[in-house]
Protein backbone atom coordinates (compact mmCIF):
# COMPACT_ATOMS: atom_id res chain seq x y z
CA UNK A 1 0.00 0.00 0.00
CA UNK A 2 0.91 3.25 -0.15
CA UNK A 3 2.82 5.59 2.52
CA UNK A 4 0.19 6.28 5.40
CA UNK A 5 -2.74 4.45 3.81
CA UNK A 6 -5.60 4.80 3.80
CA UNK A 7 -4.23 9.09 4.51
CA UNK A 8 -3.48 10.59 1.26
CA UNK A 9 0.49 9.88 0.42
CA UNK A 10 3.11 12.51 0.75
CA UNK A 11 4.37 14.42 -2.51
CA UNK A 12 7.95 13.66 -4.19
CA UNK A 13 8.07 10.24 -3.08
CA UNK A 14 9.72 7.33 -4.51
CA UNK A 15 9.02 3.97 -3.23
CA UNK A 16 10.17 0.52 -4.47
CA UNK A 17 8.66 -2.91 -3.60
CA UNK A 18 9.61 -6.15 -4.02
CA UNK A 19 7.98 -9.27 -3.22
CA UNK A 20 9.50 -12.86 -3.29
CA UNK A 21 8.37 -16.27 -2.95
CA UNK A 22 9.98 -19.36 -3.10
CA UNK A 23 11.61 -20.95 -6.46
CA UNK A 24 8.58 -22.26 -8.92
CA UNK A 25 5.85 -19.99 -7.30
CA UNK A 26 4.66 -17.37 -9.12
CA UNK A 27 2.79 -14.26 -7.37
CA UNK A 28 -0.82 -12.92 -7.63
CA UNK A 29 -1.38 -9.07 -7.22
CA UNK A 30 -4.56 -7.29 -6.86
CA UNK A 31 -5.45 -3.63 -6.30
CA UNK A 32 -8.43 -3.27 -4.36
CA UNK A 33 -7.76 1.02 -4.08
CA UNK A 34 -6.34 3.08 -6.69
CA UNK A 35 -6.76 6.70 -6.44
CA UNK A 36 -3.82 8.40 -8.40
CA UNK A 37 -2.92 12.18 -10.01
CA UNK A 38 -3.75 11.25 -13.64
CA UNK A 39 -0.84 12.64 -16.36
CA UNK A 40 -1.06 11.87 -20.13
CA UNK A 41 1.18 8.55 -20.37
CA UNK A 42 1.03 8.67 -16.60
CA UNK A 43 4.48 10.76 -16.36
CA UNK A 44 4.32 12.01 -12.80
CA UNK A 45 2.46 10.02 -10.61
CA UNK A 46 2.29 6.40 -11.53
CA UNK A 47 2.70 2.42 -10.33
CA UNK A 48 4.80 0.57 -12.29
CA UNK A 49 5.28 -3.65 -11.79
CA UNK A 50 7.89 -5.79 -13.58
CA UNK A 51 8.67 -9.27 -13.98
CA UNK A 52 11.02 -10.03 -11.65
CA UNK A 53 13.20 -8.90 -8.91
CA UNK A 54 15.43 -5.35 -10.30
CA UNK A 55 14.25 -2.21 -12.05
CA UNK A 56 15.36 -3.98 -15.23
CA UNK A 57 12.94 -7.22 -15.67
CA UNK A 58 10.31 -7.01 -17.90
CA UNK A 59 7.61 -4.48 -17.66
CA UNK A 60 4.06 -5.97 -16.98
CA UNK A 61 2.06 -2.36 -16.60
CA UNK A 62 2.71 1.07 -15.56
CA UNK A 63 -0.73 3.29 -14.51
CA UNK A 64 -1.49 6.22 -12.91
CA UNK A 65 -5.72 7.91 -12.23
CA UNK A 66 -8.30 6.01 -10.50
CA UNK A 67 -9.33 2.65 -12.57
CA UNK A 68 -8.09 -0.42 -10.92
CA UNK A 69 -6.24 -2.31 -13.33
CA UNK A 70 -6.31 -6.00 -14.00
CA UNK A 71 -5.17 -8.55 -11.22
CA UNK A 72 -1.50 -9.38 -12.57
CA UNK A 73 0.36 -13.00 -12.22
CA UNK A 74 3.82 -13.05 -11.93
CA UNK A 75 5.91 -15.67 -14.63
CA UNK A 76 7.93 -16.29 -12.21
CA UNK A 77 8.75 -16.09 -8.32
CA UNK A 78 9.14 -12.22 -7.80
CA UNK A 79 7.90 -9.00 -8.37
CA UNK A 80 9.33 -5.27 -8.54
CA UNK A 81 7.22 -2.34 -7.57
CA UNK A 82 8.08 0.85 -8.07
CA UNK A 83 5.68 4.20 -6.50
CA UNK A 84 6.36 7.39 -7.58
CA UNK A 85 4.87 10.74 -6.81
CA UNK A 86 5.67 14.10 -7.83
CA UNK A 87 5.73 17.31 -5.91
CA UNK A 88 2.70 19.11 -6.94
CA UNK A 89 -0.01 16.99 -5.85
CA UNK A 90 -0.66 14.41 -2.81
CA UNK A 91 -4.73 12.76 -3.30
CA UNK A 92 -5.22 9.79 -2.08
CA UNK A 93 -3.14 6.47 -2.40
CA UNK A 94 -3.33 3.07 -3.43
CA UNK A 95 -3.77 -0.62 -2.06
CA UNK A 96 -2.81 -3.92 -3.38
CA UNK A 97 -2.45 -7.47 -1.94
CA UNK A 98 -0.94 -10.49 -3.02
CA UNK A 99 -0.62 -13.95 -2.40
CA UNK A 100 0.99 -17.41 -3.81
CA UNK A 101 -0.65 -17.78 -7.80
CA UNK A 102 -2.62 -20.51 -8.32
CA UNK A 103 -4.34 -22.03 -11.84
CA UNK A 104 -4.16 -20.68 -15.11
CA UNK A 105 -3.77 -21.55 -18.86
CA UNK A 106 -1.10 -23.67 -19.45
CA UNK A 107 0.72 -25.73 -22.63
CA UNK A 108 3.74 -27.69 -23.47
CA UNK A 109 5.52 -28.91 -20.76
CA UNK A 110 6.02 -28.15 -17.07
CA UNK A 111 4.80 -28.52 -13.23
CA UNK A 112 2.13 -27.49 -11.57
CA UNK A 113 2.09 -27.24 -7.62
CA UNK A 114 -0.72 -26.41 -5.61
CA UNK A 115 0.30 -22.85 -3.63
CA UNK A 116 2.78 -23.21 -0.81
CA UNK A 117 3.60 -26.53 -1.51
CA UNK A 118 5.18 -28.89 1.41
CA UNK A 119 4.03 -25.72 3.57
CA UNK A 120 0.31 -24.98 5.79
CA UNK A 121 -1.67 -23.41 3.38
CA UNK A 122 -2.53 -19.76 5.18
CA UNK A 123 -6.10 -20.35 4.16
CA UNK A 124 -8.55 -22.38 2.51
CA UNK A 125 -8.42 -21.83 -1.50
CA UNK A 126 -9.57 -22.80 -4.95
CA UNK A 127 -7.39 -23.57 -7.82
CA UNK A 128 -8.12 -24.30 -11.64
CA UNK A 129 -5.62 -24.94 -14.33
CA UNK A 130 -6.26 -25.42 -17.75
CA UNK A 131 -3.66 -27.64 -19.83
CA UNK A 132 -4.24 -26.99 -24.37
CA UNK A 133 -2.03 -28.89 -26.04
CA UNK A 134 -1.50 -28.92 -30.22
CA UNK A 135 -4.16 -30.79 -31.77
CA UNK A 136 -3.09 -34.53 -32.18
CA UNK A 137 -1.92 -34.40 -28.49
CA UNK A 138 -2.91 -35.53 -25.70
CA UNK A 139 -1.85 -34.51 -22.17
CA UNK A 140 -0.17 -36.73 -19.86
CA UNK A 141 -0.46 -35.87 -15.98
CA UNK A 142 2.12 -37.92 -13.42
CA UNK A 143 1.92 -36.48 -10.10
CA UNK A 144 4.95 -36.54 -8.14
CA UNK A 145 3.90 -36.02 -4.39
CA UNK A 146 0.66 -35.60 -3.09
CA UNK A 147 -0.79 -35.19 0.60
CA UNK A 148 -4.57 -33.76 0.44
CA UNK A 149 -6.63 -33.66 3.39
CA UNK A 150 -8.37 -37.78 3.55
CA UNK A 151 -12.21 -37.43 3.77
CA UNK A 152 -13.58 -40.60 2.87
CA UNK A 153 -15.78 -38.55 0.28
CA UNK A 154 -13.26 -36.04 -0.99
CA UNK A 155 -15.91 -33.77 -0.83
CA UNK A 156 -14.10 -31.03 1.08
CA UNK A 157 -10.07 -31.00 -0.02
CA UNK A 158 -9.05 -32.45 -3.43
CA UNK A 159 -7.40 -32.57 -6.86
CA UNK A 160 -10.18 -33.29 -10.03
CA UNK A 161 -9.34 -34.04 -13.25
CA UNK A 162 -11.55 -33.47 -16.19
CA UNK A 163 -11.23 -34.72 -19.79
CA UNK A 164 -11.68 -31.22 -21.19
CA UNK A 165 -10.84 -27.81 -21.36
CA UNK A 166 -13.86 -26.59 -18.86
CA UNK A 167 -15.43 -27.98 -15.45
CA UNK A 168 -18.49 -29.64 -17.37
CA UNK A 169 -16.03 -31.96 -18.79
CA UNK A 170 -16.46 -35.51 -18.06
CA UNK A 171 -14.57 -36.71 -14.84
CA UNK A 172 -11.24 -38.83 -15.53
CA UNK A 173 -11.00 -38.76 -11.13
CA UNK A 174 -10.96 -37.29 -8.18
CA UNK A 175 -8.39 -37.87 -5.29
CA UNK A 176 -7.19 -36.66 -1.96
CA UNK A 177 -5.09 -38.55 0.89
CA UNK A 178 -1.71 -39.54 0.95
CA UNK A 179 -1.33 -41.97 -2.27
CA UNK A 180 -0.16 -40.56 -5.50
CA UNK A 181 -2.77 -40.81 -7.79
CA UNK A 182 -2.18 -43.11 -11.20
CA UNK A 183 -0.89 -41.56 -14.10
CA UNK A 184 -3.50 -39.65 -16.12
CA UNK A 185 -3.87 -38.45 -20.40
CA UNK A 186 -6.92 -37.04 -21.62
CA UNK A 187 -8.80 -38.17 -24.39
CA UNK A 188 -8.30 -34.90 -26.12
CA UNK A 189 -5.88 -32.03 -26.18
CA UNK A 190 -7.06 -30.57 -23.20
CA UNK A 191 -7.46 -31.46 -19.30
CA UNK A 192 -8.96 -29.68 -16.63
CA UNK A 193 -7.87 -29.15 -12.71
CA UNK A 194 -9.13 -28.26 -9.89
CA UNK A 195 -7.83 -28.17 -6.11
CA UNK A 196 -9.81 -27.45 -3.36
CA UNK A 197 -8.88 -26.72 -0.11
CA UNK A 198 -10.58 -25.56 2.80
CA UNK A 199 -8.13 -27.04 5.36
CA UNK A 200 -5.07 -25.21 5.95
CA UNK A 201 -3.60 -28.68 7.09
CA UNK A 202 -2.69 -29.97 3.38
CA UNK A 203 0.57 -29.84 2.10
CA UNK A 204 -0.45 -30.24 -1.10
CA UNK A 205 0.68 -31.93 -4.29
CA UNK A 206 3.33 -31.33 -7.48
CA UNK A 207 2.25 -32.81 -10.63
CA UNK A 208 4.49 -32.64 -14.07
CA UNK A 209 2.57 -32.45 -17.19
CA UNK A 210 3.30 -32.65 -20.95
CA UNK A 211 2.18 -33.33 -24.54
CA UNK A 212 2.09 -36.86 -26.24
CA UNK A 213 1.66 -36.84 -30.05
CA UNK A 214 -0.63 -40.05 -30.51
CA UNK A 215 -0.38 -40.09 -34.09
CA UNK A 216 -3.98 -39.76 -34.43
CA UNK A 217 -4.45 -39.15 -38.55
CA UNK A 218 -1.90 -37.75 -41.18
CA UNK A 219 -1.49 -36.79 -45.18
CA UNK A 220 -0.08 -39.89 -46.52
CA UNK A 221 1.63 -39.13 -49.77
CA UNK A 222 4.35 -41.94 -50.08
CA UNK A 223 4.39 -45.05 -52.33
CA UNK A 224 4.00 -47.31 -49.54
CA UNK A 225 3.62 -46.82 -45.33
CA UNK A 226 1.87 -48.02 -42.52
CA UNK A 227 -0.90 -46.97 -40.59
CA UNK A 228 -2.25 -47.54 -37.15
CA UNK A 229 -4.47 -46.61 -34.12
CA UNK A 230 -3.17 -44.60 -31.50
CA UNK A 231 -1.39 -46.43 -28.79
CA UNK A 232 -1.26 -49.49 -30.92
CA UNK A 233 -0.36 -52.52 -29.72
CA UNK A 234 -2.01 -50.75 -26.48
CA UNK A 235 -5.65 -50.22 -26.52
CA UNK A 236 -6.75 -47.09 -28.50
CA UNK A 237 -7.80 -43.35 -26.42
CA UNK A 238 -11.97 -43.68 -26.17
CA UNK A 239 -14.00 -40.70 -27.52
CA UNK A 240 -11.09 -39.85 -30.07
CA UNK A 241 -12.13 -38.69 -33.89
CA UNK A 242 -8.81 -39.35 -36.38
CA UNK A 243 -8.22 -38.92 -40.19
CA UNK A 244 -5.98 -39.86 -42.49
CA UNK A 245 -5.33 -39.14 -46.22
CA UNK A 246 -4.15 -40.93 -48.59
CA UNK A 247 -2.86 -39.64 -51.77
CA UNK A 248 -1.30 -41.05 -54.54
CA UNK A 249 0.46 -39.55 -57.92
CA UNK A 250 -1.95 -38.46 -60.39
CA UNK A 251 -3.05 -41.81 -62.40
CA UNK A 252 -2.45 -44.41 -59.93
CA UNK A 253 -4.64 -45.86 -57.29
CA UNK A 254 -4.65 -46.70 -53.36
CA UNK A 255 -4.85 -50.04 -51.46
CA UNK A 256 -5.21 -50.66 -47.86
CA UNK A 257 -4.73 -54.14 -46.20
CA UNK A 258 -4.61 -54.81 -42.86
CA UNK A 259 -2.37 -56.79 -40.35
CA UNK A 260 -4.76 -56.22 -37.22
CA UNK A 261 -8.33 -55.04 -36.85
CA UNK A 262 -9.63 -55.28 -33.15
CA UNK A 263 -12.47 -52.23 -32.72
CA UNK A 264 -15.32 -52.80 -30.51
CA UNK A 265 -18.45 -54.71 -31.80
CA UNK A 266 -21.57 -53.47 -32.89
CA UNK A 267 -24.14 -54.90 -35.48
CA UNK A 268 -24.16 -51.65 -36.97
CA UNK A 269 -20.57 -50.22 -35.77
CA UNK A 270 -22.43 -47.34 -33.99
CA UNK A 271 -19.53 -46.57 -31.61
CA UNK A 272 -16.46 -47.75 -32.34
CA UNK A 273 -16.04 -47.99 -36.09
CA UNK A 274 -13.53 -47.30 -39.01
CA UNK A 275 -15.02 -45.66 -41.89
CA UNK A 276 -13.14 -45.30 -45.53
CA UNK A 277 -13.88 -43.40 -48.31
CA UNK A 278 -13.03 -43.58 -52.10
CA UNK A 279 -11.93 -39.47 -52.12
CA UNK A 280 -10.95 -36.95 -50.28
CA UNK A 281 -13.46 -36.26 -47.69
CA UNK A 282 -16.40 -37.96 -45.89
CA UNK A 283 -18.55 -36.95 -48.59
CA UNK A 284 -17.30 -39.28 -51.30
CA UNK A 285 -18.38 -42.34 -51.87
CA UNK A 286 -18.01 -45.07 -48.59
CA UNK A 287 -15.73 -48.25 -49.53
CA UNK A 288 -16.70 -49.87 -45.91
CA UNK A 289 -17.36 -49.06 -42.30
CA UNK A 290 -15.74 -52.00 -40.27
CA UNK A 291 -15.71 -52.42 -36.30
CA UNK A 292 -15.16 -55.73 -34.67
CA UNK A 293 -12.02 -58.66 -35.19
CA UNK A 294 -12.56 -59.15 -38.66
CA UNK A 295 -9.64 -58.37 -40.66
CA UNK A 296 -11.64 -56.28 -43.67
CA UNK A 297 -10.30 -57.32 -47.17
CA UNK A 298 -7.74 -55.55 -49.10
CA UNK A 299 -9.85 -52.13 -50.10
CA UNK A 300 -9.24 -50.25 -53.58
CA UNK A 301 -9.74 -46.60 -54.56
CA UNK A 302 -11.02 -45.25 -57.88
CA UNK A 303 -8.89 -42.49 -57.81
CA UNK A 304 -5.65 -40.96 -56.32
CA UNK A 305 -6.93 -40.16 -53.15
CA UNK A 306 -8.41 -42.03 -49.93
CA UNK A 307 -10.40 -40.67 -47.03
CA UNK A 308 -10.32 -42.79 -43.48
CA UNK A 309 -12.30 -41.62 -40.27
CA UNK A 310 -11.17 -43.43 -36.96
CA UNK A 311 -14.09 -42.83 -34.44
CA UNK A 312 -14.17 -44.41 -30.88
CA UNK A 313 -16.61 -43.80 -28.21
CA UNK A 314 -16.65 -43.62 -24.41
CA UNK A 315 -17.55 -47.11 -23.85
CA UNK A 316 -14.91 -50.11 -24.43
CA UNK A 317 -11.61 -49.46 -26.10
CA UNK A 318 -9.88 -52.68 -28.37
CA UNK A 319 -6.25 -52.91 -29.20
CA UNK A 320 -6.73 -51.17 -32.60
CA UNK A 321 -5.91 -52.08 -35.90
CA UNK A 322 -2.28 -51.65 -38.31
CA UNK A 323 -2.56 -51.19 -41.73
CA UNK A 324 -0.56 -50.72 -44.51
CA UNK A 325 -1.20 -48.83 -47.93
CA UNK A 326 0.62 -48.75 -51.18
CA UNK A 327 0.60 -46.42 -54.50
CA UNK A 328 -0.96 -49.17 -57.45
CA UNK A 329 -0.09 -48.75 -61.32
CA UNK A 330 -0.39 -51.74 -62.49
CA UNK A 331 -3.21 -52.24 -65.35
CA UNK A 332 -4.75 -48.81 -64.54
CA UNK A 333 -7.83 -48.51 -66.69
CA UNK A 334 -8.40 -44.67 -66.68
CA UNK A 335 -11.44 -43.56 -68.78
CA UNK A 336 -14.50 -41.59 -68.70
CA UNK A 337 -12.31 -38.23 -68.58
CA UNK A 338 -11.94 -35.35 -71.27
CA UNK A 339 -8.64 -34.77 -69.88
CA UNK A 340 -5.83 -35.75 -66.87
CA UNK A 341 -2.19 -35.93 -65.86
CA UNK A 342 -0.28 -38.81 -65.29
CA UNK A 343 2.76 -39.36 -63.15
CA UNK A 344 5.24 -41.64 -62.13
CA UNK A 345 5.29 -42.95 -58.59
CA UNK A 346 6.17 -40.22 -55.68
CA UNK A 347 6.78 -37.65 -58.17
CA UNK A 348 8.01 -35.27 -58.46
CA UNK A 349 10.09 -36.92 -55.86
CA UNK A 350 12.01 -40.29 -57.28
CA UNK A 351 9.95 -43.16 -57.84
CA UNK A 352 11.18 -46.37 -56.51
CA UNK A 353 13.40 -49.32 -57.33
CA UNK A 354 11.92 -52.30 -58.70
CA UNK A 355 8.46 -51.07 -59.80
CA UNK A 356 6.71 -51.99 -63.68
CA UNK A 357 3.78 -49.83 -64.20
CA UNK A 358 1.22 -49.87 -67.11
CA UNK A 359 -2.00 -47.56 -67.65
CA UNK A 360 -4.42 -47.67 -70.03
CA UNK A 361 -5.93 -44.25 -71.27
CA UNK A 362 -9.11 -44.79 -73.22
CA UNK A 363 -11.46 -42.84 -74.64
CA UNK A 364 -14.93 -43.24 -77.23
CA UNK A 365 -14.69 -44.61 -80.35
CA UNK A 366 -13.74 -42.16 -83.13
CA UNK A 367 -11.68 -39.53 -80.69
CA UNK A 368 -8.24 -39.85 -80.69
CA UNK A 369 -5.89 -38.98 -77.47
CA UNK A 370 -3.33 -35.54 -77.54
CA UNK A 371 -0.74 -36.03 -74.83
CA UNK A 372 2.50 -34.03 -73.97
CA UNK A 373 4.98 -34.01 -71.44
CA UNK A 374 6.00 -31.80 -68.63
CA UNK A 375 8.92 -33.62 -67.52
CA UNK A 376 10.90 -37.16 -67.84
CA UNK A 377 13.96 -37.89 -65.69
CA UNK A 378 14.96 -41.25 -65.39
CA UNK A 379 18.05 -43.50 -65.16
CA UNK A 380 17.97 -44.98 -68.85
CA UNK A 381 21.62 -46.40 -69.20
CA UNK A 382 22.62 -47.80 -72.73
CA UNK A 383 19.98 -47.53 -75.43
CA UNK A 384 17.24 -46.63 -72.19
CA UNK A 385 18.04 -50.81 -70.83
CA UNK A 386 17.50 -49.44 -67.90
CA UNK A 387 14.21 -47.47 -66.43
CA UNK A 388 12.18 -45.93 -68.89
CA UNK A 389 8.86 -45.21 -70.44
CA UNK A 390 7.32 -46.65 -73.54
CA UNK A 391 4.39 -45.20 -75.40
CA UNK A 392 1.92 -47.41 -77.42
CA UNK A 393 -0.93 -46.37 -79.85
CA UNK A 394 -3.13 -49.03 -79.01
CA UNK A 395 -4.87 -50.36 -75.51
CA UNK A 396 -1.74 -52.89 -74.78
CA UNK A 397 2.08 -53.79 -75.56
CA UNK A 398 0.73 -56.06 -78.87
CA UNK A 399 -0.22 -52.31 -80.26
CA UNK A 400 1.77 -49.78 -82.33
CA UNK A 401 5.11 -48.68 -80.33
CA UNK A 402 5.29 -45.30 -80.48
CA UNK A 403 8.38 -44.99 -78.88
CA UNK A 404 10.98 -45.55 -75.67
CA UNK A 405 12.36 -43.14 -73.72
CA UNK A 406 14.40 -42.20 -70.64
CA UNK A 407 17.25 -40.01 -69.76
CA UNK A 408 16.66 -36.50 -69.21
CA UNK A 409 14.80 -34.28 -71.48
CA UNK A 410 11.20 -32.61 -72.94
CA UNK A 411 9.64 -35.59 -74.89
CA UNK A 412 7.86 -34.03 -78.37
CA UNK A 413 3.82 -34.31 -77.92
CA UNK A 414 1.94 -36.37 -80.29
CA UNK A 415 -1.33 -37.69 -81.00
CA UNK A 416 -3.02 -41.43 -81.33
CA UNK A 417 -4.58 -42.22 -84.03
CA UNK A 418 -7.22 -44.22 -82.61
CA UNK A 419 -8.86 -44.27 -78.96
CA UNK A 420 -6.56 -45.43 -76.69
CA UNK A 421 -2.89 -44.75 -75.65
CA UNK A 422 -0.79 -47.38 -73.54
CA UNK A 423 1.68 -46.63 -71.34
CA UNK A 424 4.24 -48.93 -69.32
CA UNK A 425 7.31 -47.20 -66.89
CA UNK A 426 9.86 -49.71 -65.79
CA UNK A 427 12.90 -48.75 -63.02
CA UNK A 428 15.40 -51.78 -62.20
CA UNK A 429 17.13 -52.23 -58.63
CA UNK A 430 19.86 -49.99 -58.84
CA UNK A 431 19.41 -46.08 -59.24
CA UNK A 432 16.05 -43.93 -59.44
CA UNK A 433 15.05 -40.29 -60.49
CA UNK A 434 12.26 -38.42 -60.65
CA UNK A 435 10.52 -39.84 -63.62
CA UNK A 436 7.79 -38.14 -65.50
CA UNK A 437 4.16 -36.10 -65.63
CA UNK A 438 2.30 -36.46 -68.82
CA UNK A 439 -0.59 -34.55 -69.44
CA UNK A 440 -3.31 -36.18 -71.92
CA UNK A 441 -6.79 -34.55 -73.63
CA UNK A 442 -9.31 -36.12 -75.64
CA UNK A 443 -9.89 -34.84 -79.25
CA UNK A 444 -13.54 -34.99 -80.43
CA UNK A 445 -16.80 -35.64 -78.31
CA UNK A 446 -16.21 -34.84 -74.83
CA UNK A 447 -17.95 -37.28 -71.72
Amino acid sequence: MSPYWPNSYLNNRQCIYIIRQTPNEKIYLNFTHLELERHPNCSQNYIEIRDGDTEMAPLINKFCGSILPSAITSSQSSLWIKFKSDISVNISNFRATYEVACGGSLSGEGVIRSPYFTRPLPKGRICEWIISEPEGNIVILNFINFHIYNVTACNSDYVEIRNGGDATSPSLGKYCGNTIPPRIHSRHNSLYIKFRASSTTNLGFMAEYKPFDIGCGAILTSSSGTFMSPNYPMPYYQNMKCYWLLKSSHGNVLEIYFDQFHLESHPSCYFDYLAVYDGNNSNSTMLGKFCGNQIPSTIRSSGNTMYINLNTGYSLNGRGFLAHFKQVCQGIIIANQSQGILESLDYPNNYPPGVYCNWTIQTITGNTLNYSFQALSTKGGDRCKRDHLKLFDGPNTQSTLIGTFCGDSILPSGVTTNSSLHVVFFSDQIDESTGFQMLWKVNGKSY
